[in-house]
């Protein structure tokens, strides 16, 4: 994967998480900060489940 250069599943899930939260912390309207939070929940879970997956193939 290395040789191909792609990137582990869970570093792109981090990347867009870190961006969902930032944009959380610029946004100001309750509507958006609810939109966001429900990203920002499931982009966690993805990559809690990924990382822990190439955590256990990495063994």
């Amino acid at each position: 994967m290395a040789e191909a250069g792609a990137l582990p599943e869970a570093f792109r899930l981090k990347a867009e998480l870190d961006a969902a939260r930032k944009l959380y912390a610029e946004r100001e309207d309750a509507g958006e900060k609810r939109q966001l939070t429900a990203l920002i929940a499931d982009l966690q879970m993805r990559y809690e489940i990924a990382h822990e997956v190439r955590r256990k193939f990495m063994r």
